[in-house]
């Protein structure tokens, strides 16, 4: 489970690991990946938190060629983690989107995220494996500009009330923005259609 977490394997590659794909004192680690091309690959390990686990997985795992034995009954195993740790139970994939999730987090681009999990783009990233939830989102942004002020030194309500009904309620008491002004006004990507 923690190689897993650590590295972004799946479970077929976490099967396959040996110990020379683990270069831990650089953070360098090779995926045995074989679903396509963009699956073998190598990924740095720079998070602190992931790099502890890679440290744990390898001093944990049994094998001196691969690190692990065939995991024959993951779904099982991990049930029965899960309920001796008192958490809700979780997949192979699970552990993947913790890696995902701790990389957004951590402001890491989706862009940088994807090829370590042996994605080709970055909707996987987008839409499942690092998708962030509102109150996430919000954090970072507030993380994100905590040092700005533009200036303004007086706290500024809003009027939003929490909740959706609140929030409906005052966007309908805010005006709306002309149309016109630098931007002209559109149709949208609408062309007109030709029947000729």
């Amino acid at each position: 489970m923690a190689f897993i977490i650590a590295t972004s394997a799946c479970w077929s590659e976490s099967v396959r690991a040996r110990r020379e794909d683990v270069q831990l004192e650089s953070g360098w680690v090779h995926e045995r990946g074989t679903k396509r091309a963009a699956r073998n690959r190598r990924i740095a390990i720079r998070h602190p938190a992931l790099a502890s686990l890679l440290g744990y997985a390898l001093k944990h795992a049994p094998g001196e060629g691969e690190l692990f034995p065939a995991w024959t009954n993951v779904r099982r195993d991990l049930h029965l983690a899960c309920a001796q740790a008192g958490i809700e139970p979780c997949s192979p994939n699970d552990l993947r989107r913790t890696y995902a999730k701790w990389m957004r987090l951590a402001r890491v681009p989706a862009e940088i995220v994807a090829p370590t999990m042996g994605h080709r783009d970055t909707r996987m990233v987008e839409r499942v494996y690092g998708r962030l939830s509102p109150e996430e989102i919000g954090s970072l942004l507030s993380a994100h500009f905590a040092d700005c002020t533009a200036g303004v030194t007086d706290k500024v309500d809003l009027g939003v009330k929490s909740g959706r009904n609140g929030l409906l309620k005052t966007a309908k008491n805010l005006k709306s923005v002309p149309r016109g002004g630098i931007e002209p006004p559109t149709r949208g990507f609408s062309v007109p259609c030709s029947t000729d």
